[in-house]
Parts: structure tokens; C-alpha cells; sequence
């Protein structure tokens, strides 16, 4: 047999297997939802302009008519029926409660996926923008609420860019809406949320042009510098009148506390916020979040779904009406608090002195001790080893520290005395640095860490400051070799217990990539580089230079 009609039947029976597996797993979930009384229907939704997007509807067989809840995805309806089906059975991998009692309408947005050729009808719109999204939302909203199967109360849910479209949809105030419920999806476009520390993110960057962004992503590199290009909203908050339950996780990316404050401040509903210990990819979701397993987490945020859903869908009595406005999840003690405001009112400011021998303090030095030396080498990078990032391929979450991070030569750590009794923070951890470099730029980048008494160094939030920027992120500003500069470098938002047995670490170096981008240590912007140069960086600390961890402690 010829050798290319081989290689041509190999490759169709490839396809064919493949094809095969696919309709078989879609051919068992269809099944599955008429095992549970369930029916699966596709549909198209009319829009103003005369175009039609298409929908899956899920309609439970029992009863005439149910709240509905509204999907709206970029990421194909057909993956949804997987999704629907975790939920309604209560696995751990679903992000949402077991909603028996809801119909569901999951829809392709205008210009993807079986919605593609909507984008057409609009010939000046092919790309649709966020007013177009807006207008798509209420749209269909609106239509669910005229079937026979609606009881006229429809809602949505959903994360990341599931959760971009409820904001927009909101926004136009479709009357059928009574409550949303977007997750790990930031609505504030700011500096700080593209360049962390004046250090721009790396894996955001690579991961929007991986992703379909190339233009979003070639913006960020031409604007290293907060020159007004970021100051910008997704929607007008004040616009936004139905009630939502916003969702978060420590190890996100995506700044939910920042859409919280802007919604609670200008924004014309309730909003409640609840954070937990996940990453982007684990929001809700009753697994490991790294290298570690927070019970209860998934659960209680659950049950805040389920009554915030039932409450304004179901007119039911649940006390949703009396829920405090944020309720977050300490680790550590593996506990929810609540709180009126983030930070919350009772974190006090409580410092901590890195001093010689590795060692952070309750006792400031008065003595000028001896510098603490590491080199910033842009050809030999400190890796990340967990933390908040965009890329699905990075590891995001808390993982141990040791091997990758701690036991590098050009790492500094400094660590308590063993804790006599707990520790719990709530907010923003800072560190405020007395330091000097041999070239006219650098970066310090600093993770938090919990020491268990096994000698596990399990992250906890992460920062970095590119040095040419500490004084202002709208003019670069070159250090003078071997001057020494007070650099402030803060963290991510966090909640953590430090339990009674464990220490307390802070590790300092010059990376922390791929999550941040590399610097050259010359000076010039941008991601790529003609030329690097090792920096020799020194800590100060004791006397006149002191340098201070200041932790946000809550006092019980």
C-alpha cells in the first residue's frame, strides 16, 4: 500500500476514534439528564439587530415553570453540559451549588462558537464590544422571561470572563433581572493591575496573546509607565441596580476587593463579597488550591450561593437580607470571618525588624548591622513557585518554597522565633526597605511564607518593586549606584492564621518569573532586552536603616 495512503487512513481513523469518543460523551451527559429530569434542547435567541445566538436550554422535567439561570460563555456552550451536570450532582469540581430547582440557559456570545456568524449581521461591529455584550445579555434575558418555562425571574453566574459579561449585561438594566453572581473577574482596569510594582506581569501578558488578545497584549508592553492608558471601568457602576454576590480567591490574579469597594461606593445595588483561599482555575471548587486542602471552604461559599440565589430567584426566606457584606476565609485556622469593610476595621498595624542571622523581631535594633548581600541575575531568574497568575500551565496556589526559592544563594530569609500563640492577619502586608544596588535599576521581589514544624515554607502572598518606580509609576526615576533608598514593596491581599508552633518568613531577591517580567538592570524598558548586567543589591538593616516587615494584625 502506498505509503501516503497510509499515513491518510491512520490519520482518519485518528479522527474518527476521536470523533467518536466525543459523541459518545456527549450522547452519555445527554443521557444523564433524562435519567435526572432533565431536558436538553438547543435553541437560537433573537437579538434587536436580527441576529440569533445560540443556547442550550436545560428545563427540568418536574413543575411548569422555574427561575432561570443565565450562562454566557466565549468558551463554547457544548464544554457547559460537563459543567451543569458537576453542579447538579454536587462534585467537588462544580463552582456552584446544586441547583435542582433552576433551568438553565447557557449561550454562545456574538461571534464564537455556534453564535460566530451573529457578529456578521452588525458589519460595523464584527468585533463586538462591551456595549454590544451589554446589549446581547438583556437581550436574551429578556426573552428567557417571556417562556412558558420561566417563572420571569432570571440570574446570572459564572467566572473570569463569565463573569466580565454580567457585569456589561447588568449595566443595561434588563428588568427580568433580579441578582448576579460574577467570580474572579475584576471590572477596575488600573496600572496596578497590569504592572505590579511597576513590574509588569509576565504570564498576563504572554497568556492574552496565547489566548487571542495579541493586540491587549502588544498595548501593555508600548505603556510600561501609568501615562493614563489603564484609568478605565468596565461599566458605569452606578448603573448596576440588581443585587450581586461577588467572588474572589487570595491566589486570583483578578483584584476582586477592588470591585467590591467600587460597587459598595458608587455602584446603585447591594453587593456582597466573598473571598476564599483559590486560585483563578479552583474558585468554589472543593479541591487543592497548590499544594494544600482548605476544608470547608467550598462548602460555606456554596451555601452563601444557594441563598443568595434562592433569596432574590425564589422569594424565599433564607436571611440572605441579613448577610454580612464580606465574608472571607482565614488560612491558617481554616476559619470564615466576617466584615463591614476591607481591610477590616480591627487590623492593626504591628511591625516585625529583619535582622542579622536571618532572624525578623519584635525588637528593633539600634545597632548598624553588617548588609545583607543578593545578586539580581536576569540570565538566572528566581523562579515562581505558586502565587496568583493567569497562565493555566503555571502552578498557582500555595506550594513549599524550600527547594526552588529559599535554599538559592541569591535569596534572603528571614524567619521568627517559634510562635507561642496564633497570629491572624486580614489585609495588606508591607515591607519597608532600606536598600542599595551597584546598577541604576532593579527589582525586589518578596514572598510571605508559613513555616510548619515539619520545615514546610508554604506561600502565602507575594509583591515586587521595580526600584525606578518606587517613588512614582508616571516618571522612571535611575538609582545612583551604591545610594540607599527606602523601598516600600506590597503585597497581595490575604487572611492567614500563623498558628501557634509555626514561624513566620519573609525571602527577598530580584525575580519572580515567569509571574513578573525580568529587568534588565539597566535601566531600559520593555520585555525584550539587547543586554542584561548582574546587580549586586544589599539589604540594610538595625540603626538608622532600619527594615521592617509591618503586618496587618487582628487583635482578638
Amino acid at each position: 500500500m502506498n505509503k501516503n495512503i497510509k499515513i491518510g487512513l491512520i490519520v482518519f481513523l485518528i479522527l474518527m476514534t476521536g470523533a467518536a469518543i466525543a459523541y459518545y460523551k456527549t450522547s452519555s451527559i445527554v443521557r444523564w439528564f433524562a435519567a435526572n429530569d432533565y431536558k436538553v434542547t438547543s435553541t437560537k435567541i433573537p437579538m434587536r439587530d436580527g441576529a440569533e445566538l445560540a443556547a442550550d436550554l436545560y428545563l427540568p422535567e418536574t413543575g411548569k415553570n422555574f427561575p432561570v439561570i443565565l450562562i454566557q460563555t466565549p468558551y463554547n456552550k457544548d464544554r457547559h453540559k460537563q459543567i451543569i451536570q458537576d453542579l447538579l450532582q454536587g462534585d467537588q469540581n462544580a463552582d456552584f451549588f446544586d441547583a435542582k430547582d433552576y433551568a438553565f440557559v447557557v449561550l454562545d456570545w456574538r461571534g464564537y462558537f455556534k453564535s460566530k456568524d451573529a457578529a456578521k449581521v452588525n458589519k460595523e461591529n464584527l468585533i463586538p464590544g462591551e456595549d454590544q455584550r451589554g446589549q446581547d445579555g438583556y437581550d436574551a434575558i429578556e426573552w428567557i422571561a417571556k417562556q412558558p418555562w420561566s417563572n420571569g425571574k432570571v440570574a446570572t453566574w459564572g467566572p473570569s470572563a463569565l463573569g466580565n459579561v454580567q457585569y456589561l449585561t447588568a449595566a443595561q438594566n434588563p428588568p427580568h433581572l433580579v441578582c448576579s453572581d460574577p467570580m474572579v473577574y475584576n471590572i477596575v482596569v488600573d496600572y496596578n493591575n497590569y504592572y505590579y510594582g511597576g513590574v509588569i506581569r509576565q504570564d498576563v501578558v504572554d497568556t492574552l496573546a496565547m489566548i487571542g488578545f495579541p493586540g491587549l497584549s502588544d498595548l501593555l508592553k508600548k505603556h510600561p509607565l501609568d501615562d493614563g492608558t489603564y484609568d478605565k471601568v468596565s461599566i458605569n457602576p452606578a448603573k448596576v441596580k440588581e443585587p450581586m454576590l461577588l467572588i474572589g480567591g487570595w491566589y486570583d490574579h483578578n483584584n476582586m476587593l477592588q470591585t467590591y469597594n467600587l460597587l459598595k461606593t458608587k455602584g446603585g445595588g447591594k453587593v456582597r463579597l466573598i473571598m476564599g483561599p483559590w486560585v483563578h482555575q479552583g474558585a468554589v471548587k472543593d479541591i487543592k488550591q497548590g499544594e494544600l486542602y482548605f476544608p470547608s471552604a467550598a462548602q460555606v461559599a456554596r451555601e452563601e450561593q444557594e441563598k443568595f440565589f434562592d433569596y432574590y430567584a425564589m422569594g424565599k426566606d433564607t436571611g440572605e437580607i441579613n448577610s454580612p457584606a464580606i465574608k472571607y476565609y482565614v488560612m491558617g485556622a481554616n476559619q470564615w470571618k466576617t466584615a463591614d469593610e476591607w481591610p477590616p476595621k480591627d487590623a492593626i498595624e504591628t511591625p516585625l525588624y529583619l535582622a542579622e542571622k536571618g532572624k525578623l523581631t519584635q525588637q528593633k535594633s539600634n545597632i548598624e548591622e553588617k548588609p545583607d548581600e543578593f545578586i539580581s541575575d536576569p540570565k538566572n531568574p528566581v523562579p515562581s513557585v505558586g502565587g496568583a497568575g493567569l497562565d493555566p500551565q503555571l502552578p498557582t496556589g500555595t506550594f513549599d518554597q524550600r527547594e526552588k526559592v529559599e535554599n538559592r544563594s541569591d535569596v534572603l530569609c528571614y524567619t521568627t522565633d517559634t510562635l507561642d500563640r496564633d497570629l491572624t492577619i486580614a489585609g495588606q502586608v508591607k515591607l519597608n526597605l532600606n536598600v542599595s544596588s551597584d546598577c541604576v535599576d532593579t527589582d525586589i521581589a518578596v514572598r510571605l511564607t508559613d513555616v510548619y514544624p515539619d520545615g514546610r515554607s508554604m506561600l502565602i502572598a507575594d509583591g515586587i518593586q521595580r526600584m525606578s518606580l518606587m517613588e512614582s509609576t508616571k516618571v522612571k526615576k535611575l538609582l545612583i549606584p551604591g545610594q540607599v533608598y527606602l523601598c516600600t514593596v506590597t503585597l497581595r491581599d490575604t487572611a492567614m492564621t500563623f498558628l501557634k508552633g509555626h514561624k513566620i518568613r519573609i525571602s527577598l531577591s530580584s525575580s519572580n518569573y515567569p509571574l513578573c517580567a525580568l529587568n534588565s538592570n539597566t535601566g531600559k524598558d520593555g520585555l525584550d532586552f539587547d543586554k542584561y548586567v548582574s546587580a549586586k543589591n544589599l539589604l540594610y538593616h538595625g540603626g538608622n536603616n532600619p527594615s521592617v516587615l509591618v503586618l496587618p494584625v487582628i487583635k482578638n
